[in-house]
């Protein structure tokens, strides 16, 4: 019987200190990620940003002014979508529009749909006002800071790659229940964020997240357009594998942007 304790013992000491190990790793390689110094881009071509929208949420005034109040030296339009013209998320967003009458911003709205994904057909309906080559998605929940657009650019730009995405973390959401909003962000940030940095850096993954996409339009013809992903639930992951199918990259802005967490979990916009 002591035998039996004595290798439970140490069986747990060994998974005690594998899982020490992980954390330590992971927390180097969350450290030195941060701490990587952003690049300046070396060419600045015009970007069309796409933002799908459907009804508020907590937050969404100001992640989208976050777009608006961006600084790109490079002309950027960008395109907000809905399936109704009366959806609140539309009001939020003419109200910016007065706000920041610089911007060049357009919104699309477009009850048709071409598949399961209601988030996929609003980007087919809105892909027709993109007017620029090198778009740039965004969901709806997400906050940016100023140098976001020219480090994803950057990315963008590097021999190989075909997308780039950007790790993010979480931002509980004001106007909700503080306490599972606060809990839901920690999870991001500290529960998501090192394992899917350790996993990119160690090549075990190779992520494509709806925080930020950006590809070229000629690369999304490529894959099949927007159509091609109308009836997949998983729409970021597949358009970053079907980048890799190509025998492209997908590259990883270093510029940290902020999702912002609901007491619900399941909170992306359509």
């Amino acid at each position: 019987m002591d035998s039996i304790f004595s290798i439970l013992g140490w069986a747990l000491l060994a998974v005690a200190l594998t899982g020490t190990g992980y954390a330590l790793l992971a927390a180097v390689l969350v450290s030195r990620f941060m701490r990587a110094a952003p690049k300046a881009p070396l060419q600045a071509p015009a970007v069309t940003i796409l933002k799908p929208l459907h009804q508020d949420e907590p937050d969404l005034a100001r992640n989208l002014e976050t777009v608006f109040n961006h600084a790109y030296p490079g002309a950027v339009q960008i395109v907000f979508g809905a399936h109704d013209a009366g959806d609140p998320a539309l009001s939020i967003v003419r109200a910016l529009q007065a706000k920041y009458p610089q911007t060049d911003s357009v919104i699309v709205a477009d009850a048709a749909y071409h598949g399961a994904n209601a988030k996929v057909s609003n980007l087919i309906n809105m892909l027709g006002a993109a007017r620029h080559d090198v778009l740039v998605l965004s969901d709806s929940d997400i906050a940016v800071k100023q140098g976001w657009l020219a480090q994803v650019v950057e990315a963008l730009h590097r021999p190989k790659v075909g997308v780039v995405t950007c790790f993010y973390t979480g931002q509980p959401a004001q106007g909700t229940n503080r306490l599972w909003s606060g809990l839901a962000a920690m999870g991001t940030s500290y529960g998501f964020l090192p394992n899917a940095i350790l996993g990119f850096s160690l090549g075990l993954a190779a992520p494509c997240f709806g925080s930020t996409i950006a590809l070229r339009r000629q690369t999304l013809e490529e894959i099949g357009g927007f159509n091609a992903f109308a009836d997949l639930l998983a729409d970021d992951y597949e358009i970053g594998r079907a980048v890799r199918l190509l025998v492209l990259q997908c590259g990883i802005s270093v510029s940290m942007i902020q999702h912002s967490r609901q007491s619900c979990p399941i909170c992306d916009a359509e």
